[in-house]
């Protein structure tokens, strides 16, 4: 299978940057349904108890039966080759401590490696969840939509390095992602994205989107893209803008309906969350 990389233009202060063309096939939600006002509904994104680490687990294998290690290497966007074998997300563990990981390492039967005292990628995604009251299933679709974990069955070290696309800000190169090396890993990753969803929630007034009023929010990160004034109607709507602080245009609700082309001053980042 071929990755195609779409480029996710948003953020300020953290991001993602990537997101893998074969997406989620099910959607709860059409394109066509989108309200940029009222994108989740506060009850869903603060749900920590949605799924447990089994359930976690087991949606995990579903969405990645089998892995496809062997695959050719891949060059990444930095330039470097990437070299097989690959560690998909549901065999993916951690150390939480140390950050030693299991990527690219197996044993003699084939099995992933389990580093000492390393936690499984569902655990990992559940404490997020409790420890900051944030909804497993936003973060497993916020992976998604950031970074395509969740279907990709041969992911790159960089993937899990930038897993959430948090401390990737668009500052570079013409508003590419500019992600901060200390942000990195997946654990990192996880953590600091509930982390921060969670400080949205508790101190909206500390951020520029909020619940109950109204915000000009950018088409594109490029001014000359235009934008409208959008009235947000609840708290987890503006954590997603405060998170990725852009709107899809007409032209980017099309193509993601199937209609049209892709719009070089589109954002797909809240579309994408909303469709996954």
């Amino acid at each position: 299978m071929r990755k195609i990389y779409f480029f996710l233009l948003f953020v300020s202060g953290m991001s993602g940057f990537v997101l893998l063309a074969n997406t989620i096939n099910a959607s709860a939600s059409s394109a066509s349904d989108f309200n940029p006002g009222y994108i989740i509904d506060d009850a869903v994104f603060t749900n920590k108890n949605s799924m447990n680490v089994q359930q976690i687990q087991e949606f995990l294998n579903t969405m990645v039966p089998s892995c496809d290690r062997n695959h050719a290497p891949y060059k990444g966007v930095t330039g470097t080759v990437y070299p097989p074998p690959w560690t998909c997300l549901k065999e993916y563990n951690e150390n939480p401590t140390t950050h030693v990981n299991n990527l690219n390492l197996f044993n003699a039967d084939g099995s992933p490696v389990l580093v000492a005292g390393g936690l499984t990628s569902a655990q990992i995604i559940y404490n997020a969840s409790q420890e900051y009251n944030i909804n497993p299933e936003v973060l497993l679709v916020n992976l998604q939509k950031e970074t395509g974990l969740i279907t990709d069955t041969w992911p790159t070290s960089y993937q899990y390095k930038t897993a959430m696309g948090y401390g990737c800000p668009d500052s570079g190169p013409n508003n590419s992602a500019n992600c901060n090396s200390n942000y990195y890993g997946f654990y990192n990753q996880v953590m600091d994205t509930a982390w921060q969803f969670n400080q949205y929630m508790q101190n909206p007034n500390n951020y520029n989107f909020q619940g109950g009023a109204s915000r000009y929010i950018q088409y594109n990160p490029n001014t000359n893209c235009g934008g409208s004034s959008v009235y947000i109607q609840n708290a987890s709507t503006a954590a997603l803008y405060d998170y990725t602080p852009y709107q899809p245009n007409s032209n980017t609700i099309n193509y993601v309906l199937g209609n049209g082309s892709l719009d070089q001053c589109g954002s797909y980042g809240n579309i994408n969350f909303f469709k996954l």
